[in-house]
């Protein structure tokens, strides 16, 4: 299977993943381009404060990390020139575009645990 092929195959088969997954997608491996693991957000519900701090150093960290990742990409489309393929152009962008989309998804999830967590503290000095 040649290079492109393989990265096509990962792309189709991500793809197939998220249709079966609520959260946004991992993105693929690309070149020496490697996706950073989302961090896990705990429910502002139940959440310690202790907890949301250090879901937030993690938040920060990925976000950091997947800039890294879609700079790797852009210097990966970038070294292969005018001889790149449609195929792996296309890859490197479908993989850009789902690294934005799991941080936007990071960001908004832990948001929203940050919102519980609040709305339980202030609701427990009210009474």
């Amino acid at each position: 299977m040649r290079p492109v092929s393989v990265i096509l195959f990962a792309v189709v088969s991500l793809a197939a993943l998220v249709a079966q997954a609520d959260d946004a997608p991992a993105p693929p491996l690309i070149g020496s381009c490697t996706p950073p693991e989302a961090p896990t957000i705990p429910d502002g519900e139940t959440a310690a404060a202790s907890e949301l701090k250090a879901a937030n150093a993690g938040v920060k960290a990925f976000m950091a990390a997947g800039t890294e990742y879609t700079d790797c990409l852009d210097d990966h489309e970038e070294s292969l020139g005018d001889e790149i393929a449609d195929e792996e152009a296309s890859a490197l962008i479908t993989a850009h575009n789902a690294m934005v989309d799991q941080m936007s998804a990071v960001a908004e999830e832990f948001n929203t645990a940050l919102s519980a967590y609040r709305a339980k503290k202030a609701a427990a000095s009210s009474e």
